[in-house]
């Protein structure tokens, strides 16, 4: 059997057990009690048998479902709550942890985000305690929790991966099954934006909410997870049918970040896919075919008639946009709280809850209403967790940089090659798009650079031990 069959076999058999948890958990909602032993019971009895032969099969089903319906954590361990997808994850986590103490491996491998991880965690859990100082309870419990849950996910989905991945082949899987999800998920945004369902209050313009139902935040996700696609389809790869695989995913990808037509979404996965085929080294002709394409896109009148409305004439006469005035006034709050408490910051979701008159006047005569979001993912940080937050946080992004850096610039093998320029692509990504919102909380949309990560980190180890036993 092939490896693209085998995948795929893998796939049908995810649809098959997952369609049957599913129609349990519809068919007996009214016994959690209960529900959730005999859930569980029944994911590690339909998964082991997969599990013996290749246990990817469930991180796959976790990667593909994550961005669609997928609970929290913490939610699946309440009893109280029942969710077909959370006891699939709670199956995957108690399998995985079952495999990782039968591993003769010590528990914590080495990678270089190690140490980056505890720094963002120490940070962020002081100013996860500050927000009990801030904020009320209610939105502690309903909102802040949660978003703190969140960030301990992304942490606990990276090191299960690379505790999990033990050979090359396992790392592919991984990376597989996330490009599988984002070529779902590029369909649903493009079905979302051909029905027309998406209209934002903002523009009056018809856009792709998608995945977040938000155009915004639904083209933060692509802009981070295409360059990926991207690179993989440009990496040269021997397998005419992978080529062709990546290629699709990453077109799929593309088209749904434009009709998201977001300008920041748009602007930063262009300039990371130009980067990716800068180093990758594409041919001179295929990039001028692509500009002319990409030009051709951007004349379309939609596309057009969304940067017509980046300006409007205010109330003096003056060109203004309406969505940078809201970030200036919004910036400025935040640098005022960044001042008052510049090292371990106001804590989480304080920006919103400490009020001063001067800004919230300000944002209700130019807007209609005081309420404001600090529309840059790093002046969050600041105000969160201070100047130890953002340092913590830029260590980690700087470290994964680094050694993709590293693997682009030593691998001789196209794939990892490809995955590291990949990341490259999505680093950069990640960083103009925070520019301009805030794009770093979502488990949904986060979760799956730390999975990648650790695939890149772990496989291509495994890559060179396998190259270092066929010269010996």
């Amino acid at each position: 059997m092939s490896v693209f069959s085998h995948y795929l076999s893998l796939f049908l058999q995810f649809l098959l057990f997952g369609g049957i948890s599913a129609t349990l958990g519809i068919a007996i909602p009214h016994y959690p009690m209960v529900s959730v032993p005999v859930f569980l019971l029944l994911g590690l009895i339909l998964y082991i048998k997969i599990l013996l032969r290749d246990y990817h099969i469930i991180l796959g089903a976790i990667i593909v479902v994550i961005p669609f319906n997928f609970e929290s954590l913490i939610a699946a361990i309440n009893i109280s709550y029942v969710n077909p997808f959370n006891v699939l994850w709670i199956s995957y986590v108690g399998i995985v942890l079952l495999r990782c103490a039968t591993y003769s491996e010590r528990l914590l491998i080495y990678s270089p985000l190690n140490l980056p991880i505890f720094f963002v965690v120490l940070s962020f859990s002081i100013s996860f305690v500050q927000s009990y100082f801030v904020v009320p309870v209610t939105v502690l419990k309903d909102t802040i929790f949660p978003i703190f849950q969140q960030w301990l996910q992304w942490i606990l989905f990276y090191f299960f991966c690379l505790k999990g991945v033990r050979t090359q082949k396992e790392a592919k899987q991984v990376i597989f099954w996330v490009m599988l999800m984002l070529l779902f998920a590029g369909l649903q945004n493009i079905r979302d934006y051909m029905s027309m369902l998406a209209v934002t209050r903002a523009d009056n313009l018809e856009r792709a909410s998608g995945l977040f139902n938000t155009a915004n935040y639904s083209a933060s996700f692509f802009s981070y997870y295409v360059p990926f696609a991207v690179g993989l389809a440009l990496s040269h790869l021997p397998e005419q049918k992978w080529r062709l695989f990546f290629a699709v995913t990453a077109g799929i990808g593309l088209v749904a970040v434009v009709v998201t037509y977001s300008r920041g979404g748009m602007a930063s996965t262009g300039l990371a896919c130009m980067i990716i085929a800068v180093l990758s080294k594409v041919n001179a002709r295929k990039v001028v075919v692509l500009c002319l394409i990409a030009g051709i896109a951007f004349s379309s009148g939609n596309i057009r008639k969304r940067f017509s409305q980046s300006s409007v004439e205010g109330p003096y006469g003056e060109q203004v946009d309406p969505s940078i005035h809201a970030r200036l006034i919004a910036w400025s709050k935040a640098f005022y709280l960044i001042r008052e408490k510049p090292w371990i910051g106001q804590g989480f979701f304080s920006f919103r809850y400490i009020k001063i008159e001067k800004f919230e006047d300000e944002a209700a005569k130019a807007h209609g209403s005081s309420g404001m979001a600090v529309h840059n993912g790093f002046l969050n940080i600041l105000v969160n967790a201070g100047i130890t937050g953002l340092l913590a946080f830029v260590f980690l992004l700087v470290a994964i940089f680094r050694f993709s850096l590293k693997i682009f610039c030593e691998s001789k093998d196209p794939y990892w090659k490809g995955v590291a320029v990949g990341f490259l692509g999505a680093i950069i990504s990640l960083v103009l798009v925070n520019m301009s919102g805030t794009r770093l909380y979502d488990r949904q949309m986060i979760a799956y650079l730390w999975i990648l990560a650790a695939a890149l980190y772990r496989g291509y180890s495994f890559y060179l031990q396998d190259q270092e036993g066929e010269t010996s």
